[in-house]
């Protein structure tokens, strides 16, 4: 499956940065548990994996599971704060195919306030043992504290031949909500930044507004649950268990969540227009008339738009 998945291997972190949307105290599970995981996500035929947390690196195991991840063939970016990667770095090697680290300011205001401590120094440390053994790539949070400084960051991180540059604006998603007053960009002022940005005509740079962030990605837990981003509201939508249906299957949930395709193996993936009594759907195919179908899985909110059924 060429879907990257996007494995949160834990949700303790050793930051308390302002605008974080993790999940919160997510149930760990052990390394045997972790190793079944990957042998799933082999199973599916899985080629990227995009490792976070959390920090990913505060698992004494990490090294094992990318390891096993390794041994079947799957690209490994790991999303790490850099915080204690030093530490780790040497166990790494061969492991990742990509080191992402976050800079949200060259300012240390801003990053104070952003993320609870400088983070300028951190960086230029990072750069400096980790290329060019490393890839490197780095992410960037817009928000209303940091946007004006952000074409600054350019400047540092052009030091080494870093894979991209993502700036993504600020999104109250999940956790983050209580947050959107604080930083939430407005989006003229976010496109305005856009354009600063792509006046620096490099390829490496990618930007992304909050509409765009909205994507069917494939999110992970330790427990086997994926879920993905809602294609309207600021939250993510339970989708299936990797330990209960394959992630093909799963795929097709996403693709009706988000209207691609209309049929997948025996069963339907439509938008709905109704939810009618005792379970039954009055549903509408592109182009087609209007049937009834019976709800074989649906996401976990009392009124989906849509949701994946089989025919009745």
């Amino acid at each position: 499956m060429d879907q990257v998945v996007n494995w949160f291997v834990n949700s303790a972190c050793n930051l308390p940065c302002a605008y974080c949307f993790r999940e919160r105290d997510l149930e760990e599970k052990g390394t045997e548990g972790m190793l079944r995981l990957v042998k799933v996500l082999g199973k599916n035929k899985v080629k990227r994996v995009t490792i976070g947390g959390g920090e990913p690196l505060l698992r004494s195991d990490l090294e094992r599971i990318l390891a096993a991840l390794k041994e079947e063939g799957i690209f490994v970016s790991l999303h790490t704060n850099g915080t204690i990667l030093k530490q780790r770095i040497k166990g790494l090697r061969g492991l990742v195919d990509i080191l992402s680290l976050p800079i949200d300011s060259v300012e240390e205001g801003e990053n104070q306030q952003m993320r609870g401590r400088p983070y300028v120094g951190l960086i230029e440390e990072i750069m400096g043992y980790a290329h060019p053994e490393f890839k490197l790539a780095f992410k960037t949070t817009a928000t209303r504290v940091n946007w004006a400084s952000l074409p600054k960051i350019y400047d540092l991180v052009r030091q080494v031949p870093f894979d991209y540059w993502k700036v993504y604006q600020f999104r109250p998603l999940n956790e983050a909500q209580v947050y959107d007053s604080t930083f939430a960009l407005p989006d003229k002022t976010f496109e305005g930044l856009r354009a600063e940005l792509s006046g620096l005509a490099d390829r490496r740079i990618q930007v992304v507004n909050r509409k765009e962030g909205h994507q069917p990605y494939v999110f992970l837990d330790n427990q086997g649950n994926v879920s993905t981003v809602h294609p309207d509201l600021e939250q993510n939508i339970p989708v299936g268990n990797l330990f209960e249906a394959d992630l093909e299957a799963i795929g097709g949930c996403i693709d009706a969540i988000y209207g691609e395709g209309s049929s997948w193996g025996f069963a339907r993936k439509v938008r709905i227009n109704w939810r009618s009594p005792e379970n039954w759907c009055l549903v509408k195919e592109r182009g087609e008339g209007t049937f009834r179908m019976r709800v074989v899985t649906a996401t976990r909110y009392d009124d989906p738009r849509l949701a994946y059924f089989s025919d009745d």
